[in-house]
């Protein structure tokens, strides 16, 4: 885990780096003294996906290191409404567990539920540098390993509100068929060998990132409101991401920083009561100086802790959300 962490230290493009932003200007608080800048911390550590060039016109089926299976169709993309000809690049991005969807600032959870997630992708594309988009009518469909496929599975959207991160379940279509279901295959690599696989498949008509997630379905009167908060002195949302990571599932969630408080909550007031989480607080400080604090709780009801972030060199960090 630690030699995948360690390579994700190359930028992502700046569309994409965005998307992990959990505030606005109108909700900074900035620490004293002004120092660092948690953007720092994610440029250092994303990477770009994996591309794969291919005609157009031909279209591709790519098995991908995690055996996932992304077939694209001939002619699938388009610019400004017109099928372009020729070689496109095509970018795609898989993330399987914790510690790597942290490195993206990408939480798993909608302004209604947290999810569990069985993994979240992003695609792209582009031909001479203009960003494609797919075309009427044309879907790519994707197949995920899972040994134990369940019949609650469901697929999101991610949707960037305001700056706020969030995932939105993806609409079935007009004539009734699910976005994604349990699901089996064979299919045959570049070799030619066959290659059986069980788990999901789904069809996405949006470039765009994606995620396979049950909901946790946990009613409102057990859910509670969380905070955590930082010496004043360094740590503010600027410099700062605080996460709280549910020590049992595939799911985090970014806390936001409240500039009245001075302290980093859960918007939305959905965590579980009873919930086995760890907080984790990420601080980058300039010059190459990070900061970084974990918290175990169990969480009650108007919960709020503190985290007293200690001195780690990034590989330190990446190795402890490997651990994740």
């Amino acid at each position: 885990m630690l030699d995948i962490m360690k390579n994700f230290r190359r930028l992502l493009p700046v569309a994409l780096m965005m998307a992990f932003c959990a505030c606005t200007d109108s909700f900074e608080f900035v620490a004293d003294p002004v120092s660092g800048s948690i953007d720092s911390f994610y440029s250092e550590v994303q990477t770009y996906g994996k591309i794969e060039s291919f005609s157009n016109e031909n279209g591709i089926q790519i098995i991908t290191s995690n055996s996932s299976v992304i077939d694209i169709p001939e002619n699938a993309f388009s610019l400004n409404g017109e099928i372009v000809q020729g070689t496109i690049d095509f970018e795609y991005l898989e993330l399987f567990d914790k510690g790597l969807m942290m490195l993206y600032g990408i939480p798993t959870t909608t302004n209604t539920d947290f999810l569990k997630s069985d993994g979240v992708f992003h695609f792209a594309a582009s031909q001479n540098g203009e960003a494609l988009t797919l075309a009427e009518n044309k879907f790519i469909n994707v197949k995920v390993v899972n040994d134990n496929p369940g019949q609650e599975i469901r697929l999101f959207f991610g949707d960037d509100d305001e700056g706020n991160f969030l995932w939105e379940e993806a609409e079935a279509f007009a004539d009734g068929i699910n976005t994604i279901w349990p699901s089996d295959w064979v299919v045959e690599d570049s070799t030619g060998m066959s290659i059986e696989g069980i788990g999901y498949q789904f069809i996405v008509s949006e470039l765009t990132w994606i995620n396979c997630d049950y909901y946790y379905n946990i009613p409102d009167e057990f859910k509670t409101s969380v905070c955590v908060q930082l010496p004043q002195q360094l740590y503010g949302n600027t410099n700062t991401v605080v996460y709280m990571i549910d020590n049992n599932e595939d799911t985090f969630t970014t806390l936001v920083g409240d500039p009245n408080t001075k302290e980093f909550c859960e918007p939305y007031d959905l965590t579980p009561i009873g919930l086995d989480v760890t907080f984790v607080s990420i601080t980058q400080l300039g010059n190459g100086e990070y900061r970084f604090g974990t918290e175990s709780a169990v969480i009650t009801e108007g919960f709020l802790t503190g985290i007293s972030p200690e001195e780690k060199t990034l590989d330190e960090i990446l190795d402890i959300l490997g651990q994740f």
